[in-house]
């Protein structure tokens, strides 16, 4: 699990060119102080750690796996603070260090399930009792095993409403809050 999948080669060439637009939704962080611990798992460049800050929110750091990602976002504004995950998942951080973790586009980059669950549950450890854990991805791939992934999901917390298939939904015991787009293998 060295990085997460096999993806450091491409995050450190043509990825560390992207420019990325998976949206925030400022809503999901109204009731986040603006001195709140900040990270943003997976930040790249840092585009949603800019716009956090931009918000007010002062306390913003970002780690992802890709030292070029890194440079780019440290050369774009550097007034942020950026660090190289060493040794993915781990954050270099100790436990309770953070009152929200944001997660943005990234497990859609790990294909393996028990990379994920060591992912979340990494980032699980770095964030408070009670803190937000904010999770917005991408359904990518509609193979058998992510529709089971989603179909799982829609049977835990429900369909989507309306023609969108983009929901979000509070985990269950938490203040977690899961933005994702839900499928089931009926879905068109």
């Amino acid at each position: 699990m060295k990085d997460l999948g096999g993806q450091i080669a491409y995050w450190d060439s043509v990825g560390a060119t992207k420019s990325f637009t998976h949206p925030v939704n400022p809503s999901r962080l109204s009731g986040v102080g603006p001195t709140a611990r900040i990270l943003d798992y997976g930040c790249g460049y840092g585009r949603v750690m800019g716009e956090l800050s931009e918000r007010g929110f002062s306390d913003v750091s970002g780690v992802d796996l890709s030292p070029a990602l890194i440079e780019r976002g440290r050369q774009m504004t550097p007034d942020l603070r950026f660090a190289v995950l060493e040794s993915p998942p781990t954050v270099a951080c100790a436990a309770a260090s953070f009152d929200v973790v944001v997660l943005f586009a990234v497990l859609t980059c790990v294909p393996d399930d028990d990379a994920q669950r060591a992912l979340v549950a990494e980032l699980s450890r770095v964030l408070v009792p009670g803190g937000l854990l904010y999770v917005s991805d991408l359904l990518l791939q509609d193979d058998t095993r992510n529709q089971h992934r989603y179909s799982v999901h829609v049977q835990q917390f429900g369909t989507p409403t309306g023609s969108s298939r983009r929901t979000t939904v509070p985990c269950a015991g938490t203040t977690t809050w899961h933005t994702c787009v839900t499928c089931s293998p009926t879905s068109t």
